[in-house]
């Protein structure tokens, strides 16, 4: 039997990536509430890795983490 993500569920999830576990009510709710809410946001976490992926890979030695992000936000 499947067993759903309880609160608690999130909270653990969560802290693995360094948010703060004070935010997984929030998170718990919203996605209780709006379950497609993410999905926007994890599409876009993925066409930035890829991005990243890219330009690391043609960069090589060259490709520094810092500069992406700049240019990323700029």
């Amino acid at each position: 039997m499947h067993k759903y993500a309880d609160e608690y569920d999130v909270k653990n999830f969560i802290s693995k990536y360094g948010i703060a576990t004070a935010h997984a009510s929030m998170l718990y709710e919203t996605f209780i509430n709006d379950p497609a809410t993410y999905l926007q946001y994890y599409f876009g976490r993925l066409e930035i890795q890829e991005l990243c992926s890219e330009a690391a890979r043609l960069l090589k030695s060259d490709f520094d983490i810092k500069e992406f992000h700049r240019f990323i936000l700029e």
